[in-house]
């Protein structure tokens, strides 16, 4: 009787350790995905934003929301006098200002971070990492889009290197976009 209790408290130690195991090794698991999924939300982000940054611009530019020579008989000050008695009105104007107001932030945000990677890309010295910069610019940010076979000819390489090259720049930006929730967790 004594052996078979010795057995089972053995067994049940045994047993409980490789749950504990298996039950660490699942949350490991489960934080590992969950990193690489928030790394990823950033990622497609930050080519939303991007990819979006012409608008973006055009509507901060031409916004009435968000000016700041705002004169007493202008739009915004018409629509703040405006007695509103729906209450919807009143949260699509709200939310007009709000998002008139958002965009110039992250317009600016994008812009200074743009800058940030200029400086980054210019510093290094380095000509492929100053090619990641202008195929960047030329793609999302210069006043006309530029074809990627119109990059890949003005850079001299091939239409792939300019699609790598950007998921590259991709990557450093998001870092730069969303700080250290934009990095790449490389090992």
């Amino acid at each position: 009787m004594k052996n078979q209790d010795q057995i089972v408290r053995l067994a049940s130690e045994t047993a409980a350790r490789e749950a504990v195991r298996v039950t660490h090794e699942l949350w490991e698991l489960e934080k590992k995905k969950e990193v690489k999924r928030r790394v990823d939300r950033r990622l497609r982000n930050t080519k939303l934003l991007l990819d979006n940054y012409r608008g973006f611009v055009a509507h901060v530019r031409f916004a009435v929301y968000g000016k700041d020579d705002i004169s007493e008989e202008s739009a915004i000050y018409l629509l703040d006098m405006i007695d509103v008695y729906d209450s919807m009105d009143n949260v699509a104007i709200e939310s007009i200002k709000r998002s008139s107001a958002r965009t110039a932030i992250i317009v600016a945000h994008i812009e200074e971070m743009l800058g940030v990677y200029k400086a980054m890309c210019e510093a290094s010295g380095k000509p492929e990492v100053l090619r990641r910069y202008r195929i960047i610019n030329a793609l999302y940010v210069e006043d006309e889009q530029v074809s990627i076979q119109d990059i890949a000819e003005r850079e001299f390489v091939d239409q792939r290197t300019v699609y790598r090259d950007r998921d590259v720049a991709f990557e450093r930006l998001a870092a730069l976009f969303f700080g250290i929730d934009g990095m790449q967790n490389r090992r």
